[in-house]
């Protein structure tokens, strides 16, 4: 009895601990976002439900964004009762926590008027607040923003730097719409696993990690649309259950229409390309999109990055962003002058002997060159298909031939080539010949798309400020 009772005092000792531990989490995110700490002291559980379901940092997002806490802002009734925006008016939490609850399993915030299976998910957006929209189910495309005259048109101004290294298309015809790019590289694989120590020598890895990719477009009015590629949580749930034995699994996803997930996460520094785009181009974009279903999804082969070569392409301009599995391999080694101490050396060595090659490839005929080229690719020819072999049952091995839903019926299942559409495939690996096959180990990489965006005149970099914001309008310049 008396050891029943230890453990049943040392459960609730470390439940309490939990908890406490918990609202100390919550009392640091709500003091940093600057929210009135009497909300902490009288409503914990009105905060406890902004930060879990991380409505509040929308909400910041927004109010960071306008400059306008009237605007968007967690406010204080009379009585000091919590007060947050709903459709256009500010309601008191003491009625949205009646009407509203935050579901953990699925991530989103949904009204409790729905029973069983049917569900209503809200999403906050400007001007109106908490609105009952689904960000990946919703029929349309829908404005999450509106920039007022004057910084739509320092957006403009800046897009137009654009043709200062790009050829202008549409030449003649009226420009009144941008179209956007933003990433926020990090030096970490998933946010759970610290990040790269700032090394030189941990660098070239740290570029080779993929990178989400936010599209947006401007309108003539000001109207902001976000939108990109995004999993729903069963999706997720199925590539990560397992560990990694199902991460390279193909999974259906989706385009959120009512802003991307990415907008209001912390960052280092985000990079924001912009472009002007003429109307029919920009409607041409939304009808795409409004139309476009479910997306077979795999982190090699169809990614964000797929969905962002496809917009560009609408914008008018195409780059390739498809790489191999080894020459990913190869170009996260670290550069040998950013090793300790031999780094140097190893670099100028590195050098003259390419000068060489390069000098004895320049003298030797051209007939003979081809020979050689000819003899070489017959002596790898094994080497690389065994190459091949081992990497496709690499991939294999973490889930390269699994898929959580089947093709849907009457769509026929297209082979892995390159296009600027997404493809209809049931997995990466299908059948044993497919791991002789090197089209399997082609994969669509951001590092690209980011060398990309930091040669163009219409790209600026912004560093995080410690809020959450939307990085929209480019600083003075």
């Amino acid at each position: 009895m008396p050891t029943a009772i230890l453990n049943s005092s040392s459960c609730f000792s470390i439940a309490a601990a939990q908890q406490n531990s918990a609202e100390d989490s919550i009392a640091q995110k709500w003091k940093k976002l600057g929210l009135p700490a009497s909300i902490l002291e009288n409503h914990l559980d009105c905060a406890r439900f902004l930060i879990e379901s991380k409505l509040v940092f929308s909400i910041v997002g927004y109010r960071e964004t306008s400059q306008n806490s009237q605007r968007h802002d967690i406010l204080l009734d009379r009585d000091g009762h919590p007060m947050i925006k709903v459709q256009g008016d500010y309601k008191r939490w003491e009625w949205i926590k009646q009407e509203l609850t935050y579901d953990p399993q699925t991530f989103q915030i949904r009204s409790r008027a729905y029973p069983g299976s049917i569900t209503q998910n809200w999403t906050y957006l400007s001007p109106q607040g908490l609105v009952p929209i689904d960000r990946l189910n919703h029929e349309r495309v829908v404005p999450i923003y509106q920039l007022d005259p004057i910084q739509r048109q320092r957006v403009m101004d800046h897009a137009r730097k654009f043709y200062e290294t790009n050829s202008e298309v549409d030449q003649g015809i009226l420009k009144d719409w941008v179209v956007q790019f933003h990433t926020s590289p990090r030096r970490q694989f998933v946010s759970t696993i610290p990040p790269l120590p700032s090394h030189p020598i941990y660098d070239n890895l740290a570029r080779n990690l993929n990178t989400h990719i936010v599209m947006r477009l401007i309108a003539p009015n000001g109207d902001l649309y976000s939108f990109g590629l995004e999993m729903p949580v069963d999706s997720q749930q199925f590539l990560w259950e397992n560990g990694m034995a199902k991460f390279l699994g193909t999974v259906i996803a989706k385009v959120n229409k009512a802003g991307d997930y990415e907008e209001f996460r912390p960052y280092v520094s985000r990079i924001v390309t912009s472009i002007p785009l003429t109307g029919q181009r920009a409607q041409n974009i939304l009808t795409m999109l409004n139309t476009i279903g479910d997306i077979r999804f795999n982190f090699l082969r169809q990614n964000c990055t797929n969905l962002a070569g496809i917009i560009l392409k609408a914008s008018g301009y195409d780059l390739d962003m498809q790489t191999t599995i080894p020459e990913v391999f190869y170009d996260t080694l670290p550069d040998v002058k950013s090793i300790p101490i031999i780094g140097p050396l190893l670099h100028i060595v590195s050098q003259c002997y390419q000068r060489v090659v390069e000098s004895l490839c320049g003298m030797t005929p051209r007939p003979i060159r081809k020979v050689m080229v000819l003899g070489s690719n017959l002596l790898t020819y094994l080497p690389r298909k065994i190459r091949t072999i081992a990497l496709n049952l690499f991939i294999l091995k973490f889930g390269g031939g699994k898929m959580r839903d089947a093709m849907p019926n009457g769509i026929e299942e297209d082979d892995l080539f390159k296009a600027n559409r997404f493809l209809n495939f049931s997995r990466l690996i299908r059948s044993w010949t497919d791991l002789l096959k090197e089209q399997t180990l082609e994969i669509y990489h951001s590092k690209y798309f980011i060398d990309w965006q930091k040669k163009q005149k219409s790209t600026f970099i912004e560093a995080y400020s410690g809020s959450p914001k939307l990085t929209i309008v480019p600083p003075d310049y």
